[in-house]
């Protein structure tokens, strides 16, 4: 809330700072005008005059520094400026006990000559500094304010409590805290929470005590990360987590059980000595194998320290190995490789976020293509029924222009409608995109504009696997690097993709192609260049985090065209 409002009193300030930096410096000549000037701020000279150029009255962190204004030879001495600035800003600035506007701000209105300049604001101390200002200089005052503190003492039993102020704990029972209200917190695990709420006045100390009684045991909060889990997801994607809160000293057992009743999987907790508890299972029995798919029981048995056990808790997890979660490509739109989309669709609200960025490293023969950068931010989320949604946005750079001329975004949706297991298995998606852009180019991770539907057919062998994904396009405009937004009219394409991948959990690897085969209004023919990109993605142990590297290269026959080569990386999350 403070930084907001600094922000709205700069915003504020702003209309009187573009006045005073349009007011004419004295002594310039500023040429035959034929409207009146409005009259220049003056502000009453100190008497001191011959004060020392800067003259400190308070233990602010203030810095001074002036430098001479240019002016033209046989120009009038311009007047003094005065620039000044504060941390935090916004803080009001009298000179010679005249209100002069909000830091930052610049003034060159004054005459040579002794200030005084006072620097306030709500919860600080003022500062206040005797500048002489020189004529033909710029002058920059910046200060650092302090906060107005006191000191809150707390005396706590257990004397071990933990003590916070607000979310900032107190490392120490006599602490300097700036002035205002405060809500406080002491706990100790075993004991009931103690709160209140204290106002710190300006070198004052403020005395709390607190003595906290002792807590009954209770536990709240039994929980599990994922109620659905396939151990064979690598990485964090294979296990689940269960959770709980406790109020005293204890201990307690977690019992996984068949739809039988038979327990399957045990862990014992360790006597608790703080608040939150947690267990991380991989879905392994109490052998050391791995359960079949099934709907099985969480039993939680908690039993306080002196006393019997109190009611069990439980939560049903099911084990299902048709939950594949990967991690995939969204270059082109859709998941799967970087050109081609593969069939898999992610689980009901399982979702990634990645960020991708490549550079061109070689375009033989065309020097305007050169330091080139294209950026995407993407992502994939599962919805019930088999179907993914992808969105991303992508954006194309030249460094040195500024800014990010070619912007383009898509939402793909896919929907897996087929899948036979077994050894080879298949898998069937129909993909559809909708696509926009600012300027239309084609490219092999632009977004053309229009709309696109395809049909993506997986076949797996293992860790192996084939795509192929031929995708029909409509779009406003004619497909190519340069595009005309003023010849509007109807154009039709196909694009054949086609991909080979490795898939083995917490590392993959992938080879795609892309060729567009122009079919109305132009005659039907390739049109070049054809994309091919391989990729290496890695799940980083015991962590949802991706990294990923890219090559891609654009292959032409054309006489006209040569090719490019885009080297690059990523880095996502998957859950």
């Amino acid at each position: 809330m403070r930084k907001l409002a600094a922000g709205l009193r700069l915003f504020c300030a702003l209309p009187a700072l573009i006045c005073a930096a349009a007011l004419p410096v004295s002594g310039e000549d500023e040429g035959p005008r034929e409207s009146v000037q409005p009259p220049r701020r003056v502000f009453p000279i100190e008497d001191s005059v011959n004060a020392p150029g800067a003259e400190i009255t308070s233990d602010t962190d203030f810095e001074l520094e002036s430098r001479v204004r240019p002016a033209k030879p046989g120009d009038p001495v311009p007047s003094p400026e005065l620039i000044v600035e504060s941390l935090p800003a916004g803080a009001e600035v009298l000179i010679n006990n005249t209100y002069a506007g909000m830091t930052p701000f610049s003034l060159r209105t004054l005459n040579p000559g002794g200030y005084r300049v006072l620097i306030r604001k709500a919860q600080y101390k003022p500062a206040s500094v005797f500048l002489t200002l020189e004529p033909g200089k710029t002058f920059y005052l910046r200060a650092r304010l302090l906060k107005n503190t006191g000191t809150l003492k707390v005396s706590a039993l257990p004397h071990d409590a933990e003590v916070y102020a607000g979310t900032q704990r107190l490392l120490s029972r006599q602490t300097e805290l700036p002035v205002g209200v405060y809500d406080i917190l002491v706990r100790r695990f075993g004991y009931e929470e103690y709160k209140t709420s204290v106002r710190i006045s300006e070198n004052a100390d403020t005395n709390l005590e607190a003595v906290l009684t002792a807590s009954p045991f209770t536990v709240s909060g039994f929980s599990v990360s994922r109620g659905r889990l396939n151990p064979e997801n690598p990485g964090l994607l294979g296990k689940t987590e269960f959770s709980f809160a406790v109020s005293a000293p204890g201990t307690a057992r977690l019992s996984i059980r068949d739809s039988g009743g038979n327990e399957v999987f045990s862990h014992e907790f360790a006597p608790f000595t703080t608040w939150n508890q947690n267990f991380l299972w991989n879905g392994g029995s109490a052998a050391g194998g791995q359960l079949p798919g099934g709907i099985y029981r969480a039993v939680l048995i908690c039993k306080p320290e002196n006393g019997r056990p109190l009611a069990p808790e439980e939560i049903e997890i099911e084990i299902n190995r048709g939950l594949v979660i990967r991690y995939k490509n969204t270059w082109h739109g859709l998941s799967g490789l970087m050109y081609a989309p593969t069939a898999s669709v992610l689980p009901p609200w399982s979702f990634q976020i990645n960020s991708n960025i490549m550079g061109l490293a070689a375009a033989p023969g065309r020097t305007e293509w050169s330091n080139l950068y294209l950026f995407q931010l993407g992502g994939a989320a599962g919805i019930p029924g088999g179907l993914e949604i992808i969105p991303a946005l992508s954006l194309g750079a030249k460094s040195g222009e500024g800014g990010w001329p070619d912007i383009s975004g898509s939402l793909g949706l896919k929907y897996r409608f087929f899948r036979a297991g077994g050894f080879p298995s298949l898998s069937l998606a129909a993909t559809a995109r909708g696509m926009a852009a600012a300027e239309p180019s084609y490219g092999g991770f632009s977004q053309f504009p229009g709309l696109a539907a395809g049909l993506a057919a997986e076949i797996r062998l293992g860790s192996l696997g084939i795509t192929t994904a031929p995708e029909f396009q409509a779009s406003p405009y004619r497909l190519g690097r340069e595009t005309s937004m003023e010849e509007v009219s109807g154009h039709y394409w196909t694009t054949l993709r086609f991909g080979l991948f490795y898939d083995a959990g917490f590392l993959s690897a992938g080879l795609s192609s892309a060729l567009a085969l122009s079919l109305y209004p132009e005659s039907p023919k390739p049109r070049r260049p054809l994309y091919t990109g391989f990729e290496v993605h890695t799940l980083l142990p015991n962590s949802f985090l991706n990294l990923s590297g890219f090559v891609s290269w654009e292959h032409s026959a054309d006489t006209e065209e040569t090719g490019r080569l885009f080297v690059g990386g990523g880095i996502g999350i998957v859950y």
